[in-house]
């Protein structure tokens, strides 16, 4: 939405509702990560934590591998890549 807004080029929004490309990440930030960060950890308490924090909040993990994506391409051909 704030690529169109700004004229900036983008992708159309239907190349994200295929079943092989998946939402964007941006898609997917809005819609599960922000609303799950605001929330308090269930085990600490503590709201705002960062997504990786609160799915390991009672040790944490060791980050064994990074994998660095682009934000505008679709979370399913990300994980068929990987």
């Amino acid at each position: 939405a704030e690529c169109k807004s700004r004229g900036i080029p983008h992708y159309d929004d239907a190349k994200f509702n295929d079943p092989n490309v998946g939402p964007n990440m941006y898609q997917l930030n809005e819609a599960l990560v922000k609303p799950d960060t605001l929330r308090e950890d269930p085990v600490r308490g503590i709201p705002c934590l960062s997504y990786a924090l609160r799915q390991n909040s009672r040790q944490g993990l060791m980050c064994r591998l990074f994998i660095s994506h682009a934000w505008a391409e679709g979370v399913f051909e990300l994980t068929d890549a990987v």
